[in-house]
């Protein structure tokens, strides 16, 4: 459940338009998204089903599926319905891409990257800093974006923003 201290409800923005469309499942089926890769639209993806928990989607080049090797009978080839998002418009509701930053340890930069975010239509939902030198600073960042598509163009934004050395998909 939520976490004490995380607001849920108030500030978590509406889903636009209910699940995204996926390819290769049978109706009724719970599905979940991995947060070990968390996988968006225009990822290549794979389904590893969980008994009695659905299908959890992970994307193709997850480090996670390696448990998973014993057990191949588990993965479902699955893929975007991108005839259905493409009819509807859009990729369905928001999703979260990881974000792995290196930037200067400067007060300033925070607000320049997550600045540079909300320009790119997108939004912080979380940040961390998981190493701070004296010099520069590790930041992951959770952004909601639409699909990969979108995800990509806020890195390259980032990249851009003055003070920061690197900028990556995250990949754990």
């Amino acid at each position: 459940g939520p976490r004490p201290g995380m607001a849920s409800g108030a500030f978590a923005r509406k889903p636009t338009g209910g699940a995204i469309p996926l390819v290769g499942l049978g109706a009724g089926v719970a599905v979940h998204y991995a947060a070990c890769c968390h996988p968006l639209p225009g990822d290549r993806i794979v389904g590893v089903v969980a008994t009695g928990k659905g299908v959890t989607i992970h994307t193709r080049s997850c480090q996670t599926l390696e448990n998973f090797a014993a057990t191949p009978e588990r993965f479902l080839d699955v893929d975007w319905d991108y005839d259905a998002m493409a009819r509807t418009g859009n990729a369905g509701p928001m999703r979260v891409g990881r974000v792995s930053i290196v930037a200067e340890n400067e007060p300033s930069v925070l607000a320049a990257i997550t600045n540079a975010i909300s320009r790119g239509d997108a939004a912080t939902v979380n940040l961390k800093i998981v190493n701070r030198q004296l010099d520069f600073m590790e930041i992951l960042m959770d952004v909601e974006v639409r699909d990969l598509r979108h995800l990509s163009s806020v890195i390259a934004a980032l990249r851009a923003v003055s003070g920061i050395t690197q900028v990556d998909r995250a990949r754990s």
